[in-house]
């Protein structure tokens, strides 16, 4: 079970914390397609919770479905639990644990804490695909993986 700050630590989801994730989502909330993919990120061991003393606070779903490349699809931190490094705690496990020398990512164009979460952690913008979420976007972002050899 890896620790990177003194009391969070990152988990494979499990069926058991399906109702915690849901709970620190607000869009999982009122929209029931959040909840599918959150299960189905569950059962294809695709999801990491992190926990704070045994809370979770957060998760990250990430996949190799963008194009066989490692992409991470989705972060949330419960909103209590904001702007303490949650979130860059999350986007390292990925970082360490994923194999390949490239890392993607993306946010609405909307989303400015994810955006500069992103280049904070040397995500660099890649493109932008238009017509997902109307009038609002999508900014692709890459990370090249120091010291890794493509897979």
């Amino acid at each position: 079970m890896p620790s990177f700050d003194h009391n969070t630590t990152i988990t494979p989801a499990t069926q058991n914390d399906y109702d915690s994730l849901c709970a620190c989502d607000p869009y999982a909330q009122t929209h029931p397609e959040r909840r599918k993919e959150i299960a189905h990120a569950i059962d294809t061991k695709t999801c990491f919770v992190a926990q704070k003393d045994d809370l979770i606070v957060g998760y990250i779903i990430s996949d190799r479905v963008f194009y066989g490349q490692p992409f991470i699809w989705s972060l949330m931190v419960h909103p209590q639990y904001r702007n303490e490094g949650i979130g860059a705690v999350l986007m390292h496990y990925i970082e360490a644990h994923t194999s390949g020398e490239k890392l993607f990512t993306s946010t609405n164009q909307s989303n400015l804490p994810m955006q500069h979460l992103c280049e904070k952690l040397g995500f660099t913008q890649s493109g932008i695909i238009e017509n997902l979420d109307e009038g609002d976007p999508e900014i692709v972002y890459f990370k090249r993986l120091a010291g890794r050899e493509a897979k």
